[in-house]
Protein backbone atom coordinates (compact mmCIF):
# COMPACT_ATOMS: atom_id res chain seq x y z
CA UNK A 1 0.00 0.00 0.00
CA UNK A 2 2.91 2.35 0.49
CA UNK A 3 4.83 1.45 -2.67
CA UNK A 4 2.44 0.24 -5.39
CA UNK A 5 -0.05 3.16 -5.55
CA UNK A 6 2.63 5.91 -5.72
CA UNK A 7 4.60 3.90 -8.28
CA UNK A 8 1.52 3.41 -10.43
CA UNK A 9 0.60 7.08 -10.17
CA UNK A 10 4.13 8.03 -11.23
CA UNK A 11 3.96 5.72 -14.27
CA UNK A 12 0.52 7.09 -15.17
CA UNK A 13 1.83 10.65 -14.86
CA UNK A 14 4.67 9.91 -17.27
CA UNK A 15 2.34 8.38 -19.87
CA UNK A 16 -0.25 11.16 -19.38
CA UNK A 17 2.46 13.71 -20.13
CA UNK A 18 3.38 11.77 -23.27
CA UNK A 19 -0.26 11.69 -24.28
CA UNK A 20 -0.60 15.44 -23.83
CA UNK A 21 2.47 16.18 -25.96
CA UNK A 22 0.76 15.01 -29.09
CA UNK A 23 0.69 12.47 -31.90
CA UNK A 24 4.40 11.86 -32.50
CA UNK A 25 4.99 10.80 -28.90
CA UNK A 26 1.48 9.44 -28.36
CA UNK A 27 1.90 6.82 -31.08
CA UNK A 28 4.82 5.33 -29.15
CA UNK A 29 3.58 5.69 -25.57
CA UNK A 30 -0.04 4.56 -25.96
CA UNK A 31 0.69 0.94 -27.04
CA UNK A 32 3.23 0.58 -24.21
CA UNK A 33 0.79 2.12 -21.72
CA UNK A 34 -2.02 -0.16 -22.93
CA UNK A 35 0.16 -3.23 -22.45
CA UNK A 36 1.20 -2.09 -18.94
CA UNK A 37 -2.42 -1.38 -18.05
CA UNK A 38 -3.54 -4.85 -19.17
CA UNK A 39 -0.68 -6.87 -17.71
CA UNK A 40 1.11 -5.05 -14.87
CA UNK A 41 -0.68 -1.98 -13.54
CA UNK A 42 -3.73 -2.43 -11.31
CA UNK A 43 -5.63 0.82 -11.02
CA UNK A 44 -8.95 -0.75 -10.08
CA UNK A 45 -7.96 -2.48 -6.82
CA UNK A 46 -10.24 -1.05 -4.10
CA UNK A 47 -7.74 -1.91 -1.36
CA UNK A 48 -5.56 1.01 -2.44
CA UNK A 49 -8.31 3.55 -1.81
CA UNK A 50 -7.58 3.47 1.92
CA UNK A 51 -3.82 4.03 1.76
CA UNK A 52 -3.99 7.34 3.64
CA UNK A 53 -6.27 5.83 6.27
CA UNK A 54 -3.87 2.95 6.93
CA UNK A 55 -0.90 5.32 6.94
CA UNK A 56 -2.71 7.46 9.50
CA UNK A 57 -3.41 4.43 11.69
CA UNK A 58 0.26 3.41 11.47
CA UNK A 59 1.44 6.89 12.45
CA UNK A 60 -1.08 6.94 15.32
CA UNK A 61 0.25 3.62 16.64
CA UNK A 62 3.86 4.83 16.39
CA UNK A 63 2.96 7.97 18.36
CA UNK A 64 1.27 5.83 21.02
CA UNK A 65 4.39 3.63 21.17
CA UNK A 66 6.52 6.73 21.80
CA UNK A 67 4.26 7.68 24.69
CA UNK A 68 4.08 4.26 26.34
CA UNK A 69 6.39 1.32 25.77
CA UNK A 70 4.88 -1.55 23.72
CA UNK A 71 1.45 0.15 23.72
CA UNK A 72 0.22 -1.90 20.74
CA UNK A 73 1.24 -5.25 22.24
CA UNK A 74 -0.11 -4.45 25.69
CA UNK A 75 -3.43 -2.81 24.81
CA UNK A 76 -4.53 -3.20 21.19
CA UNK A 77 -3.07 -6.36 19.63
CA UNK A 78 -5.84 -8.95 19.07
CA UNK A 79 -3.34 -11.79 18.95
CA UNK A 80 -1.91 -10.70 22.29
CA UNK A 81 -5.40 -10.71 23.80
CA UNK A 82 -6.04 -14.22 22.49
CA UNK A 83 -2.71 -15.48 23.81
CA UNK A 84 -3.45 -13.78 27.13
CA UNK A 85 -6.52 -15.99 27.56
CA UNK A 86 -4.44 -19.14 27.12
CA UNK A 87 -1.64 -17.79 29.33
CA UNK A 88 -3.92 -17.16 32.31
CA UNK A 89 -2.79 -20.46 33.85
CA UNK A 90 0.62 -21.17 32.28
CA UNK A 91 2.36 -24.49 32.89
CA UNK A 92 5.79 -22.82 33.04
CA UNK A 93 5.05 -19.17 33.80
CA UNK A 94 7.40 -16.91 35.72
CA UNK A 95 6.67 -16.03 39.33
CA UNK A 96 8.30 -14.19 42.19
CA UNK A 97 9.24 -16.32 45.20
CA UNK A 98 7.81 -14.30 48.08
CA UNK A 99 10.22 -15.49 50.77
CA UNK A 100 13.39 -13.98 49.30
CA UNK A 101 11.98 -10.88 47.56
CA UNK A 102 13.09 -7.65 49.19
CA UNK A 103 10.65 -5.54 47.11
CA UNK A 104 13.41 -3.38 45.63
CA UNK A 105 11.41 -2.95 42.40
CA UNK A 106 14.30 -3.23 39.93
CA UNK A 107 12.29 -5.76 37.94
CA UNK A 108 9.34 -3.41 37.33
CA UNK A 109 10.98 -1.03 34.82
CA UNK A 110 12.81 -3.94 33.18
CA UNK A 111 9.55 -5.69 32.24
CA UNK A 112 8.76 -4.71 28.66
CA UNK A 113 5.10 -5.72 29.00
CA UNK A 114 4.44 -4.11 32.38
CA UNK A 115 3.45 -7.49 33.81
CA UNK A 116 5.10 -6.99 37.21
CA UNK A 117 3.11 -5.16 39.85
CA UNK A 118 3.25 -4.58 43.57
CA UNK A 119 4.98 -2.31 46.03
CA UNK A 120 6.24 -4.58 48.81
CA UNK A 121 5.52 -7.99 47.37
CA UNK A 122 6.04 -8.23 43.64
CA UNK A 123 3.86 -10.45 41.48
CA UNK A 124 3.88 -11.27 37.77
CA UNK A 125 0.61 -11.28 35.80
CA UNK A 126 0.91 -14.41 33.70
CA UNK A 127 -1.56 -13.24 31.04
CA UNK A 128 0.76 -10.31 30.20
CA UNK A 129 4.14 -12.03 30.60
CA UNK A 130 5.85 -12.99 27.32
CA UNK A 131 8.73 -14.85 29.02
CA UNK A 132 11.43 -12.43 27.84
CA UNK A 133 13.39 -13.02 31.09
CA UNK A 134 14.42 -9.37 31.35
CA UNK A 135 13.15 -9.29 34.93
CA UNK A 136 15.14 -12.42 35.81
CA UNK A 137 18.33 -10.84 34.48
CA UNK A 138 18.02 -7.71 36.64
CA UNK A 139 16.65 -9.33 39.81
CA UNK A 140 19.20 -8.69 42.56
CA UNK A 141 17.59 -11.16 44.97
CA UNK A 142 17.47 -14.00 42.38
CA UNK A 143 13.86 -14.83 43.31
CA UNK A 144 12.25 -14.89 39.86
CA UNK A 145 11.82 -18.31 38.28
CA UNK A 146 9.35 -20.66 36.69
CA UNK A 147 6.19 -21.54 38.58
CA UNK A 148 7.00 -25.25 38.67
CA UNK A 149 10.60 -24.87 39.88
CA UNK A 150 12.44 -22.75 42.39
CA UNK A 151 14.94 -20.28 40.90
CA UNK A 152 18.53 -21.40 41.16
CA UNK A 153 21.78 -19.50 41.33
CA UNK A 154 23.63 -19.26 38.04
CA UNK A 155 26.70 -20.92 39.52
CA UNK A 156 24.89 -24.16 40.45
CA UNK A 157 25.39 -25.68 37.00
CA UNK A 158 23.46 -26.40 33.84
CA UNK A 159 19.69 -26.47 34.04
CA UNK A 160 19.50 -29.64 31.92
CA UNK A 161 22.08 -32.08 33.28
CA UNK A 162 22.51 -35.01 30.90
CA UNK A 163 24.93 -37.87 31.26
CA UNK A 164 27.28 -38.78 28.43
CA UNK A 165 25.15 -41.84 27.61
CA UNK A 166 21.96 -39.73 27.33
CA UNK A 167 23.68 -37.27 24.99
CA UNK A 168 24.98 -40.06 22.75
CA UNK A 169 21.59 -41.81 22.67
CA UNK A 170 19.84 -38.54 21.77
CA UNK A 171 22.33 -37.77 19.00
CA UNK A 172 22.08 -41.32 17.62
CA UNK A 173 18.28 -41.19 17.67
CA UNK A 174 18.34 -37.84 15.87
CA UNK A 175 20.58 -39.27 13.16
CA UNK A 176 18.63 -42.51 12.69
CA UNK A 177 15.11 -41.07 12.75
CA UNK A 178 15.25 -39.45 9.27
CA UNK A 179 16.55 -42.72 7.82
CA UNK A 180 13.55 -44.64 9.14
CA UNK A 181 10.91 -42.12 8.04
CA UNK A 182 12.42 -41.02 4.72
CA UNK A 183 10.33 -39.53 1.90
CA UNK A 184 7.60 -42.15 2.25
CA UNK A 185 5.49 -39.82 4.35
CA UNK A 186 4.37 -37.97 1.19
CA UNK A 187 3.64 -40.19 -1.81
CA UNK A 188 3.19 -37.42 -4.40
CA UNK A 189 6.32 -35.44 -5.29
CA UNK A 190 6.36 -31.82 -4.24
CA UNK A 191 6.56 -29.27 -7.07
CA UNK A 192 9.97 -27.65 -7.27
CA UNK A 193 8.63 -24.09 -7.30
CA UNK A 194 7.02 -24.34 -3.85
CA UNK A 195 9.16 -22.56 -1.29
CA UNK A 196 7.64 -24.02 1.87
Amino acid sequence: MGVVPPAERAVAGIFDAGYNIGPPVRTVTEPVYGWLLNHILSFQLPAFRYTLLFLGILIFIVVLELGKRRFWCRNLCPLGALLGWFAAVPPLGLKVIKDGCSGCGTCVPACRMGAIEGTGEMSIRSRDCILCYDCKDVCEDVVIGHAMTQPVEESVGPVLALSRRQVLLSAGGGLLLPLTVGPAARPDPMPQYIIR
